[in-house]
């Protein structure tokens, strides 16, 4: 016997998803390493070159 499976309607429950951390270090340290120094966490050595400019919006 063969049973239908029917997929959740997922139109009324949007996914969500809140991932929240605590660092005991202070804010210019946390800016640094999410600007200047985000290569060193996310990317292997040498493999992205990222640079910072201002766009005028």
């Amino acid at each position: 016997m063969t049973e239908l499976i029917c997929p959740p309607d997922l139109l009324t429950r949007p996914f969500d998803l809140a991932v929240t951390r605590d660092m005991t270090v202070p804010p210019a340290v946390l800016y640094r390493a999410w600007t200047e120094q985000f290569d060193r966490w996310f990317a292997a050595p040498g493999s992205a070159n990222l640079h910072q400019r201002m766009i005028k919006i």
